[in-house]
C-alpha cells in the first residue's frame, strides 16, 4: 500500500501526478486499484502515551469507590471525549451499554484533543504524571 501526506493547499497538485503514477502503474499491472482518503492517525508515540497516562489514573484515582484497571479508565475518559446520548442503549440484560467509546476511530487531531482531556481531567483530580508518562509526552511534543 503507498500513503501520502498532505499537509497543505500548496501540496494538491503535486499529490495529483503522485496518485495519478500509482494508478496507472496499477492498472498497467492488470490490478484493480483503491484510493482511500482519511485523515492521518495517530502515531506510536501517541498511543504509548494514552497508556501511560491511563497507567496513572489506575494507580491514583478511585472512580465508583475503587481503584479501576487501565481498560476502564479508558472506557471512562474516552465516554467524556466522545459523549453522544444516542449511543447510550440498553443492553440485553437491562444494563447500560455505551456504544461511544472507541478511540480506534479518532484520527490524529482528534486523539490530541483526547489527550488534553485526559490531562485536564487529571490535573483537576490532582493526578501526578510518572517518568514513563512525562519522557513520552516530551518525545510526542518533539516531533
Amino acid at each position: 500500500m503507498k500513503k501520502i501526506l498532505i499537509s497543505g493547499p500548496s501540496e494538491i497538485n503535486n499529490a495529483c501526478g503522485w496518485v495519478g503514477h500509482w494508478l496507472a502503474k496499477g492498472l498497467a499491472g492488470g490490478k484493480a486499484v483503491s484510493i482511500k482518503l482519511a485523515h492521518e492517525t495517530r502515531g506510536e508515540t501517541q498511543n504509548r502515551l494514552l497508556w501511560a497516562l491511563l497507567a496513572c489514573f489506575a494507580e491514583q484515582h478511585q472512580y465508583g469507590g475503587k481503584l479501576r484497571a487501565v481498560e476502564e479508565w479508558k472506557i471512562i475518559l474516552i465516554s467524556a471525549y466522545k459523549f453522544d446520548p444516542s449511543g447510550i442503549v440498553i443492553g440485553i440484560n437491562g444494563e447500560v451499554v455505551n456504544l461511544n467509546y472507541s478511540t480506534s476511530e479518532l484520527n490524529k487531531s482528534q486523539f490530541s484533543e483526547f489527550i488534553e482531556l485526559i490531562y485536564a481531567q487529571g490535573s483537576e483530580w490532582g493526578i501526578r504524571w510518572s517518568d514513563p508518562a512525562m519522557k513520552i509526552y516530551e518525545e510526542w511534543g518533539a516531533q
